[in-house]
């Protein structure tokens, strides 16, 4: 049997709102789960007319990769913020 040791970080401004449920996000999330990655996102990541969302995500198999922290980083330069993501190897 084959078995994959390249690990996967996907991230982006997908422009599908995380925060909330919707088809659009069920569907992302049912695609990436095929490959056996998870959306580690769950804060505002831009602000658009005053109401955060979460549009720019990071998906990692969390299987291979589940000691992690994410965190935004507020710059002041855009109305996205970055995402910082740590992973913890014992």
């Amino acid at each position: 049997m084959y078995t994959s040791t390249i690990e996967y970080i996907i991230c982006g401004d997908i422009n599908i709102g995380c925060l909330v449920d919707s088809d659009r996000k069920s569907q992302l999330e049912a695609l990436f789960k095929t490959y056996n990655l998870t959306n580690v996102v769950n804060f505002p990541t831009c602000t658009q007319q005053y109401s955060p969302t979460a549009i720019d995500i990071n998906f990692i198999d969390i299987t291979k990769m589940g000691n992690y922290y994410v965190s935004p980083i507020i710059n002041g330069l855009s109305n996205h913020y970055a995402q910082s993501i740590t992973f913890f190897f014992y």
